[in-house]
């Protein structure tokens, strides 16, 4: 049988330093990075350097994979670069079914605690109703904007935010403990709004990073 691991005492080849420092990265970042590398390494074999000489001049591959995440777009960074909606049926679509406004994890947590909500001000039936309007209504506002207006840079990034899910949540919470005080009880429902505000806040320093990270990659 074939032996395919390579042995331990096996040197690093150019191919498989790129492949651990582009770990993680977004296609177009890697591409380029790796482009720069071979064409890097392609000089020094022309001027006479071998290729473990090149090698160590890239260093450990796995400190240059810590450098790029944090100056080059990653995957999960592209997920999360809000790319604009098309005005038409198709970017609604897109902004108000296929766009997870928690996740789906999220999701199981975060709706029956907005139905909550919800009941303190209304019916179940209504809560109910309430819950799905606020579903519709928050993200089919987001898509008017975004793509009526067609906001971009900053101001996507900003209307994106205040137009989730998350600032629904923050502001039925505050609505809530402002309205009916005695429901949750001071340290039960601070905590929870402050826990929330805080998430929705570092969502806010995310996206925001993630536009300067992607800015900065623009040539």
């Amino acid at each position: 049988m074939a032996w395919t691991l390579l042995p331990r005492s096996a040197p690093m080849t150019p191919e498989h330093w790129l492949e651990i420092a582009t770990h993680k990265l977004a296609p177009e970042a890697a591409t380029r990075i790796r482009a720069e590398h071979l064409a890097h390494l392609e000089d020094a074999l022309r001027a006479g350097e071998t290729a473990e000489a090149a090698l160590r001049e890239w260093g450990d591959p796995h400190a240059a994979n810590d450098a790029y995440c944090k100056a080059h777009l990653t995957v999960r960074d592209a997920e999360l670069l809000h790319p604009g909606y098309a005005l038409s049926a198709a970017g609604w679509r897109r902004a108000v079914f296929e766009e997870g406004e928690w996740g789906r994890s999220g999701m199981a947590i975060v709706l029956p605690l907005m139905f909550t909500l919800l009941r303190g001000f209304f019916t179940p039936s209504v809560a109910v109703l309430s819950l799905l309007a606020v579903a519709f209504a928050v993200p089919t506002l987001r898509w008017l904007l975004v793509a009526g207006l067609r906001l971009g840079g900053v101001s996507r990034v900003l209307a994106a935010w205040l137009l989730s899910g998350w600032s629904s949540l923050v502001m039925l919470l505050g609505l809530t403990l402002w309205q009916m005080p005695e429901k949750w009880g001071d340290a039960l429902g601070l905590g929870l709004l402050g826990v929330f505000g805080v998430l929705w806040l570092w969502r806010l320093w995310l996206g925001l990073r993630i536009f300067r990270k992607a800015g900065h990659q623009t040539p």
